[in-house]
């Protein structure tokens, strides 16, 4: 882990980076850059060995934006506070108004709305205390109405539990004088006897896959979330796209690495199909950097239902041809006119 910068002054821990989960390492034709893009220090310099940090000051884009979640906060434990609390009021560090607040992060671009959705679940309302004078200079062009806007855009559940307040008098109807962090410790343990470790361990590390340690997807933290949605509502279209297939030659380049196993192979009763699990994707495009015919695209939107229902999705499946050349069976689509396999037609 490289420790990049402080995440927050008291409930997010810091940012780190973990270069082995960049799609940079995974493969030299990897293109992804948005790390580097988006950050405003300009700070982020892209290697074959994954980024290098050379200037941060936590603002939490890359954290917001990485599909590969390469850059984490300590976010497990804002959650586990929020929910030793019904009204957690949060605020900025770099708020000037003095207001009374339980805790501040270093800035709200920190917060991204699929999390927010798993945290939502467990308060009574959540409080963004947002002071404009002190975020109207700030350089991360935070807006609350970004912020709303995305969670709308995502139909995210609980989403009327999020209050955002600007007058620091409006606060003084969440505030909970009684709460202290001894309450918090021991409302904590107290869950940890009544749930039990394993329970336990999974509330509060549903950032990371069980497997390898890696950070889900974050759509895939709205699975259980959409569960909970009707079924009518499934149909709602979400700002995740899905993979299509118009072209493959089966060689398994994208299955094996593909960082979600979200792509694989499978032997049908037809021959082989190429199949796809919307759900764990990240959407990091490494699929379509190694694809020797580029025959990957995004589609159509994911809706709920999507999540909510996970399923394989085949993009394709194709019989055993079988070439007319060297006459070896081969799996291709679109079929070649001569039936030649790939070997044969070099």
């Amino acid at each position: 882990m490289n420790v990049l910068g402080w995440g927050a002054q008291k409930l997010l821990g810091r940012i780190t980076a973990n270069a082995d989960l960049c799609v940079r390492c995974r493969s030299p034709l990897a293109t992804c850059s948005l790390c580097a893009d988006i950050c405003p220090e300009k700070g982020i310099v892209l290697t074959d060995k994954g980024p290098l940090v050379e200037r941060c000051r936590a603002c939490g884009r890359c954290v917001r934006d990485c599909p590969e979640r390469v850059y984490t906060l300590d976010s497990f434990l804002l959650a586990d506070y929020c929910r030793g609390k019904a009204c957690p009021v949060i605020g900025c560090t770099h708020d000037v108004s003095g207001a009374s607040v339980d805790g501040r992060i270093s800035c709200f671009t920190q917060l991204e709305p699929e999390w927010l959705a798993t945290v939502l679940q467990h308060v009574s309302q959540l409080i963004l205390y947002v002071d404009q004078e002190s975020c109207r200079p700030c350089v991360n062009s935070w807006s609350a109405e970004a912020l709303i806007g995305r969670m709308e855009q995502l139909s995210l559940p609980y989403r009327e539990r999020l209050t955002i307040v600007q007058n620091p008098g409006d606060l003084l109807g969440f505030q909970d004088p009684t709460s202290n962090r001894r309450e918090f410790i021991a409302a904590g343990w107290q869950r940890l006897q009544k749930t039990g470790k394993a329970e336990w361990q999974l509330q509060t590390a549903h950032y990371f896959s069980a497997a390898e340690g890696r950070p889900i997807s974050r759509r895939a933290l709205l699975m259980r979330p959409y569960q909970k949605y009707p079924k009518a509502s499934w149909q709602e279209e979400l700002p995740y796209r899905r993979l299509r297939a118009t072209a493959c030659q089966f060689c398994g380049a994208c299955a094996a690495i593909c960082p979600r196993e979200a792509l694989r192979i499978d032997e049908t009763e037809m021959g082989k199909a190429l199949s796809y699990a919307p759900v764990l994707c990240s959407q990091c495009g490494l699929c379509q950097d190694v694809c020797p015919v580029s025959g990957l695209h995004w589609d159509a939107p994911l809706r709920i239902g999507d999540l909510a229902n996970p399923s394989w999705d085949i993009l394709l499946e194709v019989p055993l041809e079988t070439c007319s050349v060297c006459g070896d069976g081969f799996y291709e689509w679109p079929a070649p006119e001569n039936h030649c396999c790939r070997f044969c037609r070099r």
